[in-house]
């Protein structure tokens, strides 16, 4: 082995060693995916978040994307050595692999989404609920829309104080079940559809 490549193997161990150093002093709350996937399914347990029907299809998701990533070979798993030289170990393997690999991007966005719709109070959705609302809101853009313009007004009063544009519900559903903000985006259009449900015709 020549002289240099001794160095880069010293170099590139060294590198591995502070980083498993500075990953045992990671902050609370700083995890691995494998590690948020660990959280979730203890909190799932223990009764936490017990609306939320598609948690443990959430939780299955991330695993199955992660055996799915390790299994790819190319891109790598972990980010190659320099790819980013500052920031936590933890925080920079898991930016690499949200870049990369979109499913862990996805599932970690929607076990985030359920738990902040559990902090925050938000009622919960599953992905079929959230798929016959867009249904919904889809048949009934077109008259959604004349009333608003019929209304003078630039939204749609909800009730309660709640007023939202209609284009909020495209912008919203759009991105989907999973995403941030899916719960907001549901429970708004289940205020619209009873604000404004489609006429009953015998």
């Amino acid at each position: 082995m020549s002289s240099t490549l001794r160095r880069l193997v010293k170099a590139e161990a060294a590198v591995v060693v502070a980083q498993e150093a500075a990953a045992k002093a990671a902050p609370p709350g700083w995890l691995t995916e494998d590690g948020l996937a660990d959280l979730y399914e203890c909190w799932h347990a223990e009764g936490w978040a017990a609306g939320e029907a598609d948690l443990p299809r959430a939780i299955a998701f991330l695993r199955e994307s992660l055996v799915a990533a390790r299994a790819a070979g190319e891109p790598s798993f972990d980010p190659p050595l320099g790819w980013r030289t500052f920031g936590h170990p933890i925080r920079v393997a898991r930016d690499w692999r949200e870049c990369q690999f979109p499913a862990i991007l996805e599932a970690v966005e929607w076990l985030l989404e359920i738990e902040y719709r559990t902090r925050e109070g938000t009622p919960p959705v599953t992905e079929v609920e959230f798929a016959e609302l867009a249904a919904w809101f889809r048949s009934n853009h077109e008259r959604l829309y004349g009333i608003q313009q019929a209304s003078g007004r630039d939204s749609l009063d909800l009730g309660g104080g709640w007023r939202e544009p209609v284009w909020s519900g495209v912008y919203r559903l759009r991105e989907g079940p999973r995403a941030e903000g899916a719960g907001h985006a549901a429970e708004m259009i289940r205020w619209m559809k009873i604000a404004f449900p489609e006429e009953q015709h015998v």
